[in-house]
């Protein structure tokens, strides 16, 4: 990733969720930022090529306001 999109620093930021019986949260809530990042910027991010094609699930877990508080808070 380094090499290929001329980046020179990578930072790293942790995401989490509570948890729910029988649900796998975490891959949830990665999903839906994939989502919404896509929805807001027209592509998903550069190193989630899989997210390109990817719907939402219609059982919402995540508001779009708080998705996007997340995403600006990192940008």
């Amino acid at each position: 990733m380094l090499y290929e999109y001329g980046i020179k620093h990578l930072e790293f930021n942790i995401v989490t969720c509570t948890g729910r019986t029988g649900v796998e949260t975490w891959k949830k809530l990665e999903r839906a930022l994939i989502i919404r990042f896509r929805e807001r910027f027209g592509i998903p991010p550069k190193a989630n090529k899989s997210g390109k094609f990817w719907r939402k699930d219609k059982k919402i877990l995540y508001s779009e306001k708080r998705l996007d508080q997340v995403i600006d808070a990192l940008s």
